[in-house]
């Protein structure tokens, strides 16, 4: 009968063990959980803070990057073109197979 008892004493350190390490996973979930929240606010946040005069001057900046040529890398050949001529030329080389 001492077999068993030592046996059982042996189990009890196990459920000790588990129940601290689930409890620092659910314990790093919250704290995680919370710095993400903390980080989507902040930014939710700065989105709101900047004016209409900002957020139209980025929409004009965008628009004028859709709508224009640069050469992005000469050396390899990558320019940037409009976005309607790329689909153009998509549209004209696939017609052409």
């Amino acid at each position: 009968m001492e077999t068993i008892e030592n046996e059982n004493l042996a189990i009890g350190p196990l459920f000790v063990a588990v129940g601290v390490c689930t409890f620092f996973v659910v314990a790093s979930f919250f704290v995680l959980d919370g710095l993400m929240t903390s980080e989507r606010d902040s930014l939710i946040q700065d989105f709101q803070e900047k004016s209409p005069a900002d957020r139209l001057e980025n929409d004009a900046l965008q628009t004028q990057r859709l709508n224009s040529y640069e050469a992005i890398d000469k050396e390899k050949g990558q320019y940037q073109i409009p976005v309607d001529r790329a689909m153009e030329l998509i549209l004209k080389e696939r017609s052409s197979k």
